[in-house]
């Protein structure tokens, strides 16, 4: 019986440990998710590899299929990689209004209004949304318009919110969209009792919500998109609660699965960093919050780059602290442990060694970030440079058209003057942009080369054609056809200077791979 009070004990003890609950495994979940952002890169790379799969699958021999196939490779970007939603969401539209289907043109509308102020194109969004008139509107055609404009308001609102006299306007348009999105949609299915949650939770009804998120949640299957939702919604109104361990395990939940299926532009990871870094944790907090940025970064959500911004200084500084006061207990430890023997003075200069080697991979990962702002504030300016001269385009053929001058806007279009100007535009700005992260290209290109093989500049040049291939292929653009499009160039031409440099080079077979490799030293 003497034992019974110290067994008591040892369990209030537990119970009481930072961390742990009796109702959830957080350090279990945690776990999972550590070994998920570990090996993220396999799962991003599975994920794209099923997308370049469904690529070569889905025909496109007539527009119909050209149309379908360009909304479901869009579909398939979705979340991962918004740059190449827009590019395909742009084409089927652009296909759309050539065949002159005005309900696929609204599809296209909508879905590229919900997509582009993740990027920060908030006027072309709201211009392509509220230029989708809802008369005659299919019950499914109205789910996807009030769907589309829930997500819209709700990137808008990240973007905007610190900045707007009214903050809570974006929440109000949430709400009125969620509200008549319901009301189109199929009630008997999962996705609608998620969207009655939701509905619940922004009308303050949460605890009418949870218990059917819970049953959701059994009944979804592990390691997909809708589990990871539904967790999200779970750790919302945990959040709401105050139920600190239920939002930590279920931000952790969603978060891992948002990973492993391959789902980049997510807020759960970046939450649960934040949760994190309140408590003390450090080190994951930091490794949570990097894992955030780069996937926001890989997938252009300037949205999500824009909340992580003011939290990421943070989380780095105490890192660094932590770094520092450990580098500080080493050199302690190696001070005593050098004036006991010859031996130990051997371990402490290992020590030291390792160190020197870990601050220098945390330098070249500062390197890394900044260079990867330069790469995203580079591609921001292109992009504003090819609106720019899409507005100037739709200029022209607006004077044109409006002065009965289709003739010559017709010449002007078949003779591929219009696109030989904007490509002789483009160059200067794709040139200084990309020598501005690699300002030393040209040289180290040379290094690849033979002596009889070096690309020689003219004057006032600052690249030519080989080295705009060569920077596209650097930049991770090895598709030839894509390279095509972007400089301009026939695919058959693409092949020949490829072709040619590979045998100008030292080593022709590890030509390119060399060329990768390229400015990381």
């Amino acid at each position: 019986m003497k034992f019974i009070p110290l067994f008591l004990s040892a369990v209030f003890l537990l119970l009481t440990l930072p961390g742990y609950s009796a109702e959830y495994d957080i350090e279990g979940v945690l776990d999972k998710l550590d070994d998920a952002v570990a090996n993220s890169d396999f799962y991003y790379r599975r994920r794209a590899y099923c997308i370049d799969s469904i690529k070569k699958s889905m025909p496109d021999s007539t527009v119909s299929l050209r149309i379908a196939r360009y909304e479901r490779i869009g579909d398939e970007f979705s979340l991962f990689d918004n740059d190449s939603v827009l590019i395909y969401y742009s084409r089927g539209l652009n296909a759309a209004i050539e065949c002159g289907c005005d309900s696929l043109i609204d599809v296209f509308r909508l879905k590229l209004s919900s997509h582009m102020p993740i990027a920060g194109f908030v006027t072309l969004a709201t211009t392509y949304y509220e230029s989708v008139d809802t008369a005659g509107m299919s019950d499914d055609m109205k789910y996807l318009y009030f769907r589309s404009g829930r997500d819209m308001n709700y990137f808008i609102g990240i973007l905007y919110r610190s900045f707007s006299s009214d903050p809570d306007i974006w929440t109000r348009h949430i709400l009125e969209c969620q509200r008549n999105m319901i009301e189109f949609q199929d009630k008997t299915t999962d996705r609608y009792s998620m969207d009655m949650c939701d509905y619940y939770f922004l009308t303050n009804r949460s605890s009418q919500a949870w218990e059917t998120l819970i049953m959701l949640l059994d009944r979804a299957s592990p390691d997909t998109y809708i589990y990871a939702s539904v967790a999200r919604s779970l750790a919302r109104i945990a959040g709401q609660r105050g139920d600190t361990d239920a939002l930590k395990y279920y931000l952790a939940v969603a978060a891992r699965v948002d990973i492993t299926s391959g789902t980049r532009e997510v807020s759960s990871l970046q939450q649960l960093a934040a949760l994190l870094f309140k408590e003390n944790d450090v080190y994951r907090a930091y490794g949570y919050m990097t894992a955030s940025l780069n996937n926001a970064a890989e997938c252009n959500a300037v949205a999500r780059i824009r909340e992580i911004s003011p939290q990421l200084p943070l989380i780095s500084r105490s890192h660094e602290k932590l770094m520092d006061w450990w580098t500080v207990a080493y050199a302690v430890i190696i001070s005593v442990l050098a004036t006991c023997i010859i031996v130990i003075i051997v371990i402490a200069y290992s020590l030291v060694r390792h160190l020197r080697r870990m601050k220098a991979m945390q330098s070249r990962l500062v390197d890394a970030n900044r260079a990867k702002e330069v790469y995203i504030s580079q591609f921001m300016v292109l992009c504003s440079v090819y609106m720019e001269k899409l507005n100037q385009f739709n200029s022209l053929v607006n004077r044109k058209i409006g002065s009965g001058q289709t003739d010559e806007l017709y010449r002007l279009t078949r003779t591929g003057k219009l696109v030989e100007e904007q490509t002789r535009d483009f160059y200067p700005v794709f040139d200084d942009a990309f020598l501005h992260i690699y300002p030393t290209f040209v040289d180290e290109v040379n290094s690849l080369l033979l002596p009889s093989g070096k690309i020689v500049l003219k004057d006032g040049e600052r690249l030519n054609t080989d080295l705009r291939i060569l920077a596209c292929i650097r930049l991770g653009l090895v598709d030839a056809n894509r390279i095509s499009q972007i400089l301009n160039y026939s695919v058959n031409t693409i092949y020949s200077y490829r072709n040619r440099l590979r045998n100008r080079a030292i080593n022709r077979d590890t030509f390119e791979s060399d060329l990768m490799r390229l400015g990381l030293k």
